[in-house]
């Protein structure tokens, strides 16, 4: 918005400079022609100086009173020295005209007696109260080109503003598409970018929430009718075994619901708003390592999960538990599908660092690769049961954005997937 103002203030100061020298060469026409106007009264002050000149100094002062009953002319004779001002004297000197402002409603032409301190001085009623046409034009003229120059300048901005006004009526009429119009090079475009981006995020948090619902509707489905079934089985049990094994049953029905309830509340935190994030300093090859050593104890050494450090020295700034998360989702996700080998490698390059994921399991194809970050989306690879809830590679993805970096997946050289995250090093 400062950058409006300043447009607008550095438009009106180039409109006033122009504007204001073109009228200055009108006004210096139409002064010529004043000039030309006031010769009469110049021309009558040299005559009456030339008499002035024949005659001895005693009489000026009789023989200016005759020639004011002789003419309705209106003239002084006084002591020169009384005039105060440096400009008016310095042209009484040279032998020049003078004009001087004498009250408000008249003027005086003096002109100096040369060899005295005599001053004439014409007395000339101003009519300049009443502005000539002439100066009225010159008026119009000025304001008006101030006017275009602000119309023209804010033209282009009230149109784009009711463009943005009817792109967000009809945002807020349940359409969630924002289309607004606005060149690139228009003042409200970064308005218009700021507005766009916030419609697409509100649209994604909706069509994240609609998802989460219908998903979370669906998964529970499952638990809880096989909970239904267990407890009828087990209100039928003759025996303590056979009720135990039931109840077994239905605590492993639980931890699911339970699983999918953490998971689900886990990937809501993070689609908030105001989430926030909590940075440190770590030594990222040192995560890392700690969480391959982890993944490998428990993987049991099938598939094996070898670490790869291309930095070790590296600090970075980020938020350690998401950091974590992000590994250990990319690890647990990989071990769903590697055949024998998980490689994990860390590398720099400039001012990011990368962590790289790869098996050598099927694969995903180029068609599926962008929806598998998707908030409950399951890919069904060839040998692979249903496991999961579909919420981790979308976590992956969201801590990744709120690190300001992305996430990308590609073939791998092992002939799997590769999960590449790109972050800045901070």
């Amino acid at each position: 918005m400062a950058r409006l103002f300043i447009q607008l203030y550095l438009l009106i100061v180039a409109t006033l400079l122009v504007v204001g020298w073109g009228l200055d060469r009108l006004w210096q026409l139409y002064g010529d022609q004043v000039a030309l106007d006031d010769h009469g009264s110049n021309s009558a002050l040299l005559l009456l100086q030339h008499e002035l000149e024949k005659l001895p100094p005693e009489h000026w002062a009789l023989h200016v009173e005759e020639a004011n009953r002789a003419t309705p002319a209106q003239i002084l004779l006084f002591d020169g020295r009384q005039i105060v001002g440096e400009t008016v004297q310095e042209k009484l000197d040279r032998g020049e005209v003078a004009h001087l402002q004498s009250g408000s409603d008249y003027w005086l032409h003096l002109k100096q007696v040369p060899g005295s301190d005599s001053v004439l001085a014409l007395k000339q009623h101003r009519h300049a109260q009443e502005r000539s046409p002439f100066e009225w034009l010159l008026m119009l003229i000025f304001y008006a080109a101030i006017a275009l120059v602000i119309m023209i300048w804010v033209w282009p901005l009230s149109r784009d503003l009711k463009i943005l006004e009817r792109a967000t009526r009809r945002f807020a009429d349940n359409s969630w598409s924002f289309e607004a119009d606005i060149k690139p090079n228009a003042q409200l475009f970064p308005l218009a970018r700021a507005f766009r981006q916030m419609a697409a995020r509100i649209e994604a948090l909706i069509s994240s929430h609609k998802d989460m619902s219908n998903a979370v509707s669906h998964e529970l489905k499952t638990p809880l009718a096989r909970i239904q079934f267990e407890l009828a089985i087990a209100e039928k049990a003759d025996d303590i075994e056979t009720m135990r094994r039931h109840i077994d049953n239905i605590k492993g029905d639980v931890n699911e619901v339970n699983a999918l309830a953490t998971a689900t509340l886990d990937y809501a935190i993070l689609e908030r708003a105001d989430f926030s994030l909590h940075i440190s300093r770590c030594q990222v090859a040192e995560v890392l390592a700690a969480i391959v050593e982890h993944a490998s104890a428990e993987a049991g050494g099938a598939p094996q999960i070898s670490f790869h450090n291309g930095a070790p020295s590296l600090q970075v700034s980020c938020d350690l538990h998401l950091m974590e998360r992000l590994v250990k989702n990319l690890i647990y996700n990989a071990t769903k599908y590697a055949r024998r080998r998980i490689e994990v490698a860390l590398a720099q390059r400039g001012g990011e660092f990368r962590i790289s994921v790869e098996d050598d399991g099927p694969g995903i194809p180029a068609g599926d690769r962008e929806r598998v970050f998707d908030s409950f989306v399951r890919l069904s690879p060839c040998g692979a049961g249903k496991d999961g809830f579909g919420l981790g590679l979308a976590i992956v993805k969201r801590v990744a954005e709120w690190h300001n970096g992305s996430v990308r997946v590609t073939e791998s050289q092992l002939g799997g997937a590769c999960f590449e995250v790109v972050l800045p090093i901070g």
